[in-house]
């Protein structure tokens, strides 16, 4: 008898049956190190062999350990069952944005594989707080959960998995689950402190005293979403900050934040990479200033819609934060060309840089970047004041640059040489005219 996986890593077989909404596209079956030799299948190929083949079952299925059917949109509660059956030491299951997946498929597949330690859920929409409970009680290896959009999983769910998995938990996406509120937060926190990344992004009923629980009892913290959970304050994020000192992402888009909160990440999580403050209208250069003076391992920066930012800020964040590679100021106003000139001289490694509506920038700040970032490959112009000149110089000198966006209305047409030059290699070109009108070119 051939017992548990010994890990999610080694000798893991893989099967991916990924966007076959009629469940009749080629699987890429890819056997481990040991076995290199690829299959390729339908699904309904696969089913049929495995019930009629024990050599295929002995053979490849009873050693897969990772498989993914994210977007198999008819793929149904039986459909799914029939192949677990076959798959049971599997430890990785994505089974996102398979919609007619329930409870009832959900439930089976947690009976099934109980060595599962990575679940993706997301988008099943039709999955609710009796799926989760399944999976938090017979599958008591897992480690990271993926119910974003599940909007029928609530508290209980939550509840569910905090007490099956308060050992294991360590990473717990709960995105647009509209229902969760602060109680099936307090009790998350309160029992799975081994949490390393969670993410409650738009999850409108949270609020502080989520945010709080989180602070006395995750301190293992690294990656915290709270976006668009607008009863987020300065209070909640600044108990944060003060325990969770490993916080490496934090997203706090469309939080009630203001310089307040960035100034105690700044002195309590130095090790900040990834930061989003997006329509956050109190944030100002003051916080910037602060995160640039601590946080000098930044390397993507949100800050679209903050109108107070200005050139003060982005200059010293470029000064001393050398590894940004993405930054987003669409909406600051206050961002003029010696801001985009600053980042360009000092963040070499920026690969995608986000400008729209800063009606300051024009092609010299354009032309710098162009200049000093050639390994750029997204960039955002939209409302801002750049010619072909600057078009032309970004074409020359950006030889990975995949994705433009501009504004045609009146110093850019879509018949400049420098855009059909761009047209030939870009994967994405979109130019807006003067009404609004948007033209994708590729």
């Amino acid at each position: 008898k051939r017992g548990p996986p010994s890990n999610c890593t080694r000798g893991e077989r893989q099967m991916g049956i990924a966007r076959c909404p009629l469940q009749e596209n080629l699987v890429s079956c890819s056997p481990g190190p040991v076995d290199r030799v690829s299959k390729c299948l339908s699904l309904r190929t696969v089913l049929r062999a495995a019930a009629a083949s024990k050599d295929l079952y002995q053979g490849f299925l009873a050693n897969v350990s990772s498989l993914s059917t994210s977007g198999c949109a008819a793929m149904t509660d039986d459909q799914l069952v029939a192949l677990m059956r076959h798959c049971r030491k599997l430890m990785r299951l994505d089974c996102s944005r398979c919609r007619a997946i329930t409870d009832n498929g959900a439930i089976a597949v947690a009976k099934l594989c109980v060595y599962l330690c990575s679940l993706n859920l997301a988008q099943c929409y039709n999955i609710t707080d009796g799926a989760v409970r399944a999976f938090a009680v017979l599958c008591p290896r897992l480690a990271s959960v993926d119910l974003r959009h599940c909007y029928k999983v609530t508290d209980a769910g939550v509840l569910a998995l905090s007490q099956g998995l308060s050992k294991t938990l360590t990473s717990l996406d709960l995105s647009a689950c509209h229902s969760v509120t602060d109680e099936g937060v307090v009790a998350l926190a309160s029992a799975a402190s081994e949490l390393t990344s969670l993410s409650l992004s738009s999850c409108r009923r949270v609020t502080d005293v989520a945010v709080l629980a989180l602070a006395e009892h995750c301190r293992r913290l690294r990656r915290v979403d709270l976006s668009g959970c607008g009863g987020v304050t300065d209070r909640g994020i600044t108990a944060l900050s003060k325990r969770a000192s490993q916080l490496h992402v934090v997203q706090l888009l469309r939080c009630l934040v203001s310089d307040a909160s960035l100034m105690a990440l700044a002195e309590g999580c130095p090790m900040l990479e990834t930061f989003g403050v997006s329509s956050c209208r109190d944030v100002t250069d003051e916080g910037l200033l602060a995160i640039a003076n601590c946080c000098q391992d930044l390397k993507a920066l949100d800050l679209s819609g903050c109108r107070s930012v200005s050139d003060e800020g982005v200059v010293a964040l470029a000064r001393r934060c050398g590894q940004i590679m993405s930054v987003t100021l669409s909406g600051c106003d206050g961002v003029h060309d010696r801001g985009v000139s600053m980042l360009a001289r000092h963040c070499a490694q920026l690969r995608h840089v986000d400008l729209s509506g800063c009606r300051g920038v024009t092609d010299e700040g354009v032309m710098m970047l162009a200049l000093c970032c050639e390994q750029l490959s997204s960039v955002s112009l939209l409302a801002c004041q750049v010619t072909s000149r600057g078009v032309d110089t970004l074409a020359e000198h950006c030889n990975r640059l995949a994705s433009l966006s501009l504004d045609f209305d009146g110093a850019l047409s879509p018949e400049d040489a420098c855009i059909d030059r761009l047209r030939r290699r870009l994967v994405a070109l979109h130019l807006r005219g003067g009404m609004d009108a948007a033209v994708d070119l590729i």
